[in-house]
C-alpha cells in the first residue's frame, strides 16, 4: 500500500505531512512534515478508522522527522492528520505485525 499524503500551498511555501516510512509499518514508522511557520499549536494526531485517536503528538519544529513506535498499536488502516489552527495535511498508514 501506497502512502497517500496531502500538501497545501501557501504562496511559494508548502504545509505538508508524509510520506511515512515504511508504510505498511511493523514495529515503528516516521512522519516527514514541514511547516512553513511553526506555531505553539502544531499537533500530528493519527486516528483509527473509527475516528479515536490512537497517538497524538506535538510539533515544535518547522521541518522534521516524527518516529512512532507502533508495536502496541492493532494492526490495520489508520488516519493521520498534521494541523497549526490554520493548515490542514493528512494521509493513511497500514500497521502490521
Amino acid at each position: 500500500m501506497a502512502i497517500s499524503a496531502s500538501e497545501t500551498k501557501m504562496g511559494g511555501l508548502s504545509f505538508s505531512a508524509g510520506p511515512t516510512y515504511p508504510n505498511p509499518a511493523n514495529t515503528w514508522t516516521s512522519f516527514y512534515y514541514n511547516i512553513p511557520t511553526i506555531s505553539d499549536n502544531a499537533t500530528l494526531r493519527i486516528i483509527n478508522l473509527k475516528g479515536q485517536a490512537v497517538a497524538e503528538f506535538s510539533v515544535k519544529k518547522s521541518t522534521g522527522q516524527l518516529l512512532w513506535d507502533t508495536r502496541k498499536i492493532t494492526p490495520g488502516l489508520y488516519l493521520f492528520s498534521l494541523t497549526n489552527g490554520k493548515y490542514s495535511a493528512s494521509g493513511k498508514i497500514e500497521i502490521i505485525h
